[in-house]
C-alpha cells in the first residue's frame, strides 16, 4: 500500500489543478481587469474560453495516451500548463493574457487521465473507492477555491494563482516521472481487456448519469451567489462560511459513499444516490413553500444533494470506464468531454433563472433524479463486461 500513496497524491493533485485554473482565479478578476487595462469581462470571457479549450485538449489527449502511454502526455501536459501560467504572470495586455491562458487550457486537459489512471493502476474493487475519495476532494477543493483565491489575491496579487498553480504542477510532474510505470506504446495493464468488446449504449447512459451529478452540484455553485448574496443579503464573510460547510458535506458524503461501497455493487449506490438527490430537492421545496427561503433550507436541501453526489458519480464514472475496456484514455475523455460541456450549457441555462433559484434548485434536483433512475435502469439492462481483474503493476 505504501507504493500506491504516491500515485493517489499525483491523483489528488491533478484533481485539484484541474480545479484551480477556474475557480481560485475568480476574486483576482477585478485586480487583472485592471493591471491589463480592459473589463472584467474580458477576463471573464477567458474562463469560458479555458473551459472551451480543456474539453476539446482533453479529446485529442485522451485517445493519444491510449496510444502512446499516459505518462508521457501526462508530463508533456504539464509543462504546456506550467509554461501558460507562467506567461500569464508576465502578460501587460488583454491579447498576450488570452494567448497564454490558450496554452494553459491545452496543457489542463491532460488532467483527463487522472480516471484512465484509475483504471490501469487500480484493479476492479478498488476503483470506485478511489474515485469517491478524488470526486470528495474535487468537491471540498470547488467550495474551498473562492477563500483561497481571496487569500492569494490578498497576499501575492493576482499573479500569486498562476504561481502557486506551476507550482502545484511542478510537483506533479515530479511524482509522475517518479511514480507512473513506463510502459510500450500502449499502456494498458489488466491482461484480458483488449478482448471484451465495448459497450457504447452502456457507456452513454453512465456517463450521463455522471453529468447529471456534476449538474446537480453545479447548479448550487452556480446560483449561490444570486440566491445567498442578493436575495438573502447574506454578508460575504458568512457566505464563505455557508460554502466551507457545503465542502464538509462532500467530507461526509465520501465517506458515506466508501462505507456503501465496501458493501454494495455499483448499481446500487448510483439509486442510492439519485434518491439522496431527490430527498435534498423535495426538502427544499417542501421548505420554501411552507417556511420561504431561508440559508437552512438552502445549506440543508443542498448536502443532502451534495452526499447523493458523492454517492453516485463515482460509481457512474466506474461503470462508464469499465464499459469501454483497454481503451481508457478515449473513455475518460468522452465521459469528461460530455461532463462538461453538457453539464456546463444546462448550467448556463440555469443561471439564466437564478432570481428563481428557489424553485429551479430543488425542481433541478428532482428532475435530475427521475432521469438517473430510467438511465440507470437502461445501462443496467445491458450486458455486464467482463472487465480484465489484473493485479495492478508495481510502481517506480
Amino acid at each position: 500500500m505504501a507504493a500506491i500513496k504516491p500515485v493517489f497524491i499525483l491523483l489528488l493533485l491533478m484533481t485539484m489543478l484541474g480545479v484551480f485554473p477556474i475557480d481560485v482565479i475568480l476574486p483576482s478578476i477585478p485586480a487583472l481587469a485592471r493591471h491589463l487595462g480592459t473589463q472584467t469581462q474580458s477576463i471573464t470571457a477567458s474562463i469560458g474560453l479555458l473551459t472551451v479549450l480543456v474539453a476539446l485538449a482533453q479529446l485529442v489527449i485522451g485517445r493519444a495516451s491510449d496510444r502512446y502511454g499516459r505518462k508521457p502526455l501526462l508530463l508533456a501536459s504539464l509543462v504546456v500548463a506550467i509554461a501558460g501560467s507562467i506567461g500569464c504572470t508576465y502578460a501587460q495586455t488583454a491579447t498576450a493574457f488570452h494567448a497564454w491562458r490558450a496554452i494553459q487550457a491545452i496543457g489542463c486537459g491532460g488532467f483527463v487521465l487522472a480516471h484512465a489512471l484509475v483504471q490501469d493502476l487500480f484493479d476492479a474493487e478498488q476503483r470506485t473507492r478511489q474515485r469517491i475519495w478524488l470526486s470528495t476532494a474535487g468537491g471540498v477543493f470547488i467550495s474551498i477555491s473562492p477563500l483561497f483565491g481571496v487569500f492569494l489575491q490578498t497576499h501575492a496579487g493576482w499573479q500569486g494563482s498562476f504561481w502557486v498553480f506551476a507550482l502545484l504542477a511542478s510537483l506533479a510532474m515530479l511524482l509522475a516521472a517518479k511514480a507512473l510505470p513506463s510502459s510500450g506504446k500502449r499502456h494498458n495493464f489488466s491482461t484480458n481487456v483488449d478482448s471484451t468488446p465495448a459497450n457504447p449504449v452502456r457507456f452513454s447512459c453512465a456517463a450521463a448519469i455522471t453529468m447529471l451529478g456534476f449538474v446537480a452540484h453545479f447548479s448550487f455553485i452556480v446560483l449561490s451567489p444570486v440566491v445567498f448574496l442578493e436575495l438573502l443579503q447574506t454578508p460575504a464573510n458568512r457566505y464563505g462560511l455557508i460554502m466551507l460547510c457545503y465542502g464538509a458535506a462532500y467530507l461526509l458524503g465520501g465517506m458515506l459513499a466508501a462505507t456503501v461501497a465496501r458493501r454494495a455493487m455499483e448499481f446500487t449506490q448510483i439509486r442510492l444516490g439519485l434518491a439522496l438527490i431527490a430527498v435534498g430537492g423535495g426538502a427544499m421545496g417542501a421548505a420554501h413553500m411552507f417556511t420561504g427561503i431561508t440559508s437552512a433550507s438552502l445549506l440543508g436541501g443542498a448536502c443532502l444533494m451534495t452526499c447523493g453526489v458523492t454517492l453516485m458519480r463515482p460509481a457512474a464514472t466506474t461503470l462508464a470506464m469499465n464499459a469501454i475496456p483497454g481503451r481508457a484514455g478515449s473513455a475518460a475523455a468522452g465521459l469528461n468531454a460530455m461532463t462538461f460541456m453538457g453539464g456546463g450549457a444546462i448550467s448556463f441555462l440555469l443561471g439564466l433563472s437564478a432570481t428563481e433559484a428557489r424553485w429551479v434548485l430543488p425542481t433541478t434536483w428532482l428532475v435530475i433524479s427521475g432521469l438517473g433512475f430510467a438511465l440507470c435502469r437502461a445501462a443496467a439492462m445491458q450486458p455486464t463486461p467482463a472487465v480484465g481483474a489484473a493485479t495492478a503493476p508495481a510502481l517506480e
